[in-house]
């Protein structure tokens, strides 16, 4: 069965401060949202620091990342890793990225599954080959000017005692210069590289 976007359930925001129970006390919730965030906050940093490998770790075995509107979308952890060392591999060549999240909030929340949505700005500099990975040998590149505002929305399932992440969906809200990004978007620069390591565009 092909993994589906999770139900957000966002009636659940029409009363603040109040999240369905589902069986779920107010501190299994709270730890719940932790591990949750970490899981996604833990994936950005390894995007921005080349290690996107180690990634894989985060995500159930049929995990999809999908990039809105109408770029790309991978699915199962086999093609997820193909496309995280074709990102590693960006990184190297000097594609330099800091993903900054901010306003994560569960939308459902059960024992054994949750979603959840959250902003994210990215900064980034295309960088010239070779000039290696930020943060790694004390190299600290100027980065552009934010470049995006992204809405994230995420699927969890507790496998074996431990969340990870079986939906990742990456939706561009707002672009820096728009008419130009699709032709940004795809290109072999960026997630033209990616679709061509294990995606397919959507």
């Amino acid at each position: 069965m092909e993994t589906q976007r999770p139900e957000l359930n966002l009636a659940s925001l029409d009363v603040p401060g109040i999240l369905p129970a589902n069986g779920v006390d107010d501190v299994t919730k709270w730890v719940i949202s932790q591990e949750c965030e970490r899981l996604v906050a833990l994936f950005l940093w390894y995007d921005d620091h080349g290690m996107c490998s180690k990634s894989m770790d985060l995500f159930t075995d049929d995990g999809v990342i999908k990039v809105s509107p109408n770029i790309g979308i991978w699915k199962g952890k086999g093609n997820l890793l193909k496309t995280a060392v074709a990102r590693e591999g960006q990184t190297r060549d000097g594609l330099l990225t800091e993903h900054q999240m901010c306003n994560f909030m569960l939308t459902s929340v059960s024992r054994t599954e949750a979603a959840s949505i959250c902003y994210m700005t990215l900064y980034r500099n295309d960088g010239k080959p070779g000039e290696g990975v930020l943060g790694a040998g004390g190299m600290v590149a100027q980065l552009q000017p934010p470049r995006r505002l992204v809405e994230l929305i995420h699927g969890f399932r507790k496998v074996e005692g431990f969340w990870k992440i079986y939906y990742f969906e990456v939706v561009y809200e707002f672009d820096l210069d728009p008419p130009k990004f699709m032709e940004r978007a795809l290109s072999k620069q960026h997630y033209g590289t990616l679709l061509a390591a294990g995606g397919e565009e959507h």
